[in-house]
């Protein structure tokens, strides 16, 4: 039995409330019996019936009423609901009690059927359960599971509804009857587990039912019509009101879960929440953030608490997650005592705990604006329609982005506009090739397209080329499948192989071929090389699979050869192809090329005369052993053009063995995985584990030449486990992905979800390049049936795994391209961290700077530009100026909106006295994860510099009859040092002097009268001083004109255009000539004219006039006179 904790819809309590959503989903899981042989992949291909997985998903979102106690029940039940995965009662004190149907452990399809569910309602009363960690039971199996909280039946008879059927009347956790327990009997058949929860420390006042629903239940018990109840009410929901200050919890229950709401309202501490669970053993939150509750059927998951707030009509995420908050004795009266005891099985002793233990959640800072997923999984999402889909094979392109082709039933397969075929080309029950494309972050559907005909068609394998087109190879049993014109083969020829050529956006359908005999073909595998040229490997029945001239082998071997053919880019020549078997059946899996262009594949056989080469690890097969046979790994080594077979050997123990998938490292070794059932399967000292478990998988590194065997391990539990593919990181560790079917695969501390979910379980499993550590180990799954297809690694070295799965419940992230189950078996593609672990231990990278990185500041008040990125998300910053690295629970951390990119500008007071200041900055994530300190500096200045006039006097007064003055002086700055020296005259004028620590300024205007000259020093850090001078400027006048002079003397005008000429007039000793009158006279009055025509001069000596040209071009003079004396300015007039 396994509960899962699922995200579900969005609710809305209150605008500004946070709201837990918390789901239980009951999910029946078994073991489903292994297969230990080779498979044709074409037998996959089949109607699917209605599964468990298919069961659930069309009653997981069924309404389910909750029935009020009219007295048909016992008085402590308020309200009760039963749905498909259970029954829960909600009781007049507030306490929750779950009724959970365990599964025969060798018939789970059994639950399913409409006469067991029709079971359900009688044993799954609280009368029916006392404590004792969980169990509900009866006497038909001998074999008791394990002590727990049981549900008992001891009447013998099958008829669901007899009287004869009897419950136990024992003490139910949900009520307070004073019934004693007995021991459980060896005849006492296990029903289910109990589970009831406590809101520790609420106040329930009064439980309602809202929301009434249109279903009326009736009791009709007995022959006397005075006791039967009728007409009685429904809900959709229930309210149990304000169980804490400000906190609301509403019920809802569906088809196999039900749904707690807490609504936090304004002011309200979402930390009083405290919920004891009772029936349980023990209690933890795993690596994963999920819940996890050990009870007497094994372990109760509850996924990740989803918090958020409607603001402004939209909702926004907030991070949650489960605390643990304490684990307490309960208080039992002395006629319970005796449940702790102890009960002897064929597996042990096992010891009833009898505790509760309370749980809490712990959620980050409320007003966020940014949704944060908490979910070690960095991205996850389904892919599929309605129906059956499988995929095979997953690759990433240059930018990250993900492709993955398999086949499909489904006619609402997801496509997208533009690709190269958005219709379903078979009837129900055929199959078409997908091909798809996502973005590296799974978010987005980029592209997908159908590819088939109006047959079966399915695509194990692709690859891309360096432009990004995609290449799929695969089988057909379309006579219609697209093929293009100057294809290799446009004919079908019966069940052939194909090769197809898409565009990257899958658009365009560049090439596509047909490849094969008469007989069944089948492409699995394919390999580009560094020409584009496309190696495909598979299996063929076909006598006359077309061949090359000169090819390593030109006939047909036995049953099914393995092929391995050569074409060019273009898919219009086949440049080589050969058979490569034995006498019996060879089917070839996996294909690769090394550096050189060989070619490397492997796969299975059947046969005790596979072509094996001299010196190779193994020549000898035992596939026929002891009179049955079973089947060898094989792998084999041929030069580029297929022509010899340069190694070949032999990899395998004397039962059944796959070679499935295979890959090489930088030094040209080769890895192999697949799946083994040989005791004898050979492995190496220090590998990391040399006993077969059951039906393990196997990792095998064999050198380039296929001559030493480097390094062996299993890989597996105690049931069966399969690998299905295999790659390399950079440092050379090895990832392995495929399914297991049991409980006990090996998993590693910290890993993503060290726990089975049921059903068969993906894996992903990683060892070190030697064999002999597992680096790390997670499942990957729900609890329905997944299996791992393929994986690929990308430039960050995180982990992209794809396959299928039958689960609903399968791991989903929010914001994921499709969170939902499609139905009939999905594809799904997730992304792990590269150490497949449940915690991030990545840190965030950020920055600092101070004042956006300048170099001084003049006040202790400044700005810090904070930056810093995370994967995951970065969720507060630590800055001080002491260098020493806090720890994340240190006091002086600031909460920031959790987000995956966050920069800020935050205030910040240094400390006083002038001199350089560090400050440093400190991050960290979601998960706590502190970054590497970063730092900046600045200079703190807070005195002003000095400055001084020295000439031409260091008075503060200053008399001259010059119209201009020149100044000097000094200035000084010993901490930022000086930055400018400026001056500025309050009659006009300003500008920088020459210089800094010795400065001069020249010619500075005066006006007639004081002039008022400030100097001011400014430092780098922005202080400034100044010193100050008063100009007298004084003129002497003068009577007898001496000179006159034009400025400018030279005009050029455009036609039409003016320009201003002053004529200075000055007497001896350059003193000003004021009162005279200055006359102006023009060369060519047709060209310009000037205005006044007479001017007087004013106190300054000078006379104002204005010159103006004419429209037509030419040249001209205007003379200026003062009695005597006269200048004159020449003008040029131009178009």
């Amino acid at each position: 039995m396994r509960i899962l904790l699922n995200p579900f819809k969005s609710h809305l309590c209150v605008l500004s409330f946070i709201a837990f959503l918390l789901l239980f989903t009951p999910v029946l899981t078994a073991n489903e019996p292994a297969t230990k042989q080779q498979s044709n992949p074409k037998s996959e291909v089949q109607n699917p019936q209605l599964d468990k997985a298919s069961f659930a998903l069309k009653t997981a979102k069924l309404h389910m009423p909750f029935i009020a106690n009219n007295g048909q029940m016992d008085g402590q039940v308020k309200f009760y609901a039963r749905t498909f995965g259970g029954t829960v009662f909600v009781t007049k004190e507030g306490e929750i009690v779950y009724a959970l149907p365990g599964s025969r452990p060798e018939d789970v399809s059994s639950q399913l059927k409409v006469g067991s569910l029709d079971c359900r309602g009688e044993w799954h009363s609280p009368k029916g359960i006392h404590d004792d960690a969980g169990m509900l039971h009866d006497h038909h199996i001998s074999d008791i599971l394990h002590p727990a909280s049981w549900i008992v039946e001891h009447d013998k008879s099958e008829t669901c509804g007899e009287q004869s059927r009897t419950i136990q009347n024992i003490r139910a956790i949900a009520l307070k009857e004073d019934v004693s327990p007995r021991p459980l009997r060896e005849r006492d058949r296990v029903r289910g587990i109990s589970l009831k929860e406590e809101l520790v420390g609420a106040k329930v006042k009064a439980i309602q039912g809202e929301q009434p629903s249109v279903t009326k239940v009736s009791y009709f018990k007995g022959n006397d019509p005075s006791k039967w109840k009728t007409n009685i009410s429904t809900y959709d929901s229930v309210n149990l009101g304000e169980i804490y200050d400000g906190i609301e919890l509403k019920l809802r229950a569906y088809g196999n879960n039900v749904e707690k709401l807490f609504c936090i309202n304004p002011g309200a501490d979402p930390e009083k929440i405290k919920i004891g669970l009772n029936g349980i053993r023990s209690l933890k939150v795993n690596k994963g953030g999920l819940l996890e509750a050990e009870t007497g059927l094994g372990t109760v998951k509850f996924t990740e608490p989803v918090a958020y707030q409607e603001i402004d009509g939209k909702r926004v995420d907030v991070a949650a997650r489960y605390t643990l908050i304490t684990s307490r004795p309960k208080t039992l009266n002395s006629k319970l005592e005796t449940l702790n005891y102890k009960l002897s099985t064929a597996n042990g002793q096992l010891t009833t705990d009898n505790c509760s233990l309370t749980y809490g959640f712990k959620v980050a800072s409320y007003d966020k604006s940014k949704p944060l997923i908490i979910d070690p999984l960095l991205a996850s999402t389904f892919l599929g329609g309605s129906d059956y889909d499988l995929v095979k094979s997953l690759t990433l392109d240059t930018n990250g982005n993900v492709y993955v082709t398999g086949y499909t039933n489904s006619s609402e397969f997801p496509t997208t506009s533009g690709a190269y075929d958005t219709s379903f080309n078979n009837s129900s029950s055929y199959y078409d090739v997908f091909v798809s494309k996502l973005d590296g972050g799974l978010t987005s559907l980029l592209a997908s397209t159908y590819l088939g005909g109006s047959s079966s068609d399915g695509g194990p394998s692709l690859a891309l080329d360096a432009s990004g087109n995609v290449y799929v190879t695969g089988w057909t049993y379309s006579s219609d499948f697209p093929t293009t014109s100057g294809a290799y083969d446009t004919s079908f020829n019966g069940d052939d192989a194909f090769i197809s050529k898409l565009n990257s956006d899958l658009s365009s359908l560049l090439a596509s071929t047909y490849l094969g005999g008469s007989g069944n073909d089948n492409g699995t595998s394919l390999a580009l090389d560094t020409s584009g040229n496309v190696y495909v490997t598979g299996y063929t029945q076909s006598t006359d699979f077309p061949t090359t001239s000169g090819a390593y082998d030109t006939y047909s071997n036995g049953d099914y050869d393995v092929f391995v053919s050569k074409l060019d880019s273009g898919l219009s020549n086949l440049l080589a192809s050969t058979y490569l078997g034995g006498s019996n059946s060879d089917f070839g899996n996996s294909i690769t090329l090394d550096t050189s262009g060989n070619v490397y594949v492997t796969g299975t056989s059947y046969s005790t005369d596979f072509p094996t080469t001299s010196g190779a690890y193994d020549t000898s097969s035992v596939s026929y052993y002891q009179g049955n046979y079973y089947s060898d790994v094989f792998v084999s080594k041929l030069d580029s053009g297929l022509t010899s077979l340069l190694a070949s050997t032999y990899l395998g123990g004397s039962q059944t063995d796959n070679g499935n998938s295979l890959t090489l490292d930088t030094s040209g070794n080769v890895y192999v995985t697949g799946q083994t059932g040989s005791t004898n399967f050979p492995t190496t000292s220090g590998a990391y584990d040399n006993s077969l478990n059951s039906y393990d998988v196997f990792v095998s590194k064999l050198d380039s030449g296929l001559s030493n065997l480097l390094a062996s391990t299993y890989l597996g539990g105690s049931d069966s486990d399969y690998g299905n593919s295999i790659t390399l990181d950079t440092s050379g560790d090895v990832y392995v992905t495929g399914y297991t079917r049991y409980l006990d695969f090996p998993t590693t501390s910290g890993a993503y979800d060290t726990s089975y979910g049921g059903g068969g379980d993906v894996f992903v499993s990683k060892l070190n390049s030697g064999l002999s550590s597992l680096l790390a180990s997670t499942y990957l799954g729900g609890s329905g049936s997944d299996q791992g297809s393929s994986l690929a690694l990308d430039t960050n070295g995180d982990v992209y795994v794809t396959g299928q799965t039958g689960s609903t419940d399968f791991p989903m992230t929010s914001g994921a391209y499709d969170t939902s189950y499609g139905g009939g078996g999905d594809v799904f593609v997730s992304k792990l961290d590269g150490d497949l672990s449940a915690n991030d231990a990545t840190t965030p990278t950020g920055s600092i700077s101070i004042n956006s990185g300048a170099e001084y500041t003049n006040t202790t008040s400044v700005t810090l530009n904070l930056s810093a990125t995370d994967e995951w998300g970065v969720t507060g910053y630590y800055v001080s100026t002491n260098p020493f690295k806090p720890s994340a629970s240190d006091a002086g951390w600031i909460d920031i909106t959790p987000t995956t990119s966050y920069s800020g500008d935050v205030p910040y007071t240094l400390g006083s006295g002038d001199g350089s200041k560090s400050v440093y900055a400190w991050f960290k994530d979601i998960y706590d994860n502190v970054s590497s300190g970063t730092s900046d500096s600045i200079i703190l200045d807070t005195t002003e510099p000095i400055v001084a006039i020295t000439s031409p006097t260091s008075d503060d007064t200053y008399t001259t009859t010059s119209s201009t003055i020149s100044l000097s002086g000094i200035a000084m700055d010993s901490t930022s040092g000086l930055s400018s020296i400026t001056w500025s005259n309050d009659k006009g004028g300003s500008g920088t002097a020459n210089g800094t620590t010795n400065w001069n300024i020249s010619n500075i205007s005066l006006s007639v009268g004081n002039n008022t000259i400030t100097v001011t020093a400014t430092d780098n850090a922005g202080n400034s001083s100044a010193d100050t001078i008063i100009v007298t400027y004084t003129l002497i006048i003068c009577d007898e004109a001496t000179d006159i002079e034009a400025e400018p003397d030279f005009l050029i005008l455009k036609v039409k255009k003016d320009d201003t000429v002053i004529v200075t007039v000055t007497g001896e000793n350059g003193c000003q000539v004021e009162g005279d009158t200055v006359r102006a006279s023009v060369s060519d009055s047709s060209l310009i004219r000037v205005s006044p025509r007479r001017q007087v001069t004013d106190e300054n000596g000078e006379a104002v006039f204005t010159i103006k040209a004419k429209d037509k071009a030419g040249n001209a003079v205007v003379i200026f006179r003062d009695r005597s004396l006269s200048t004159q300015v020449a003008v040029r007039v131009v178009k």
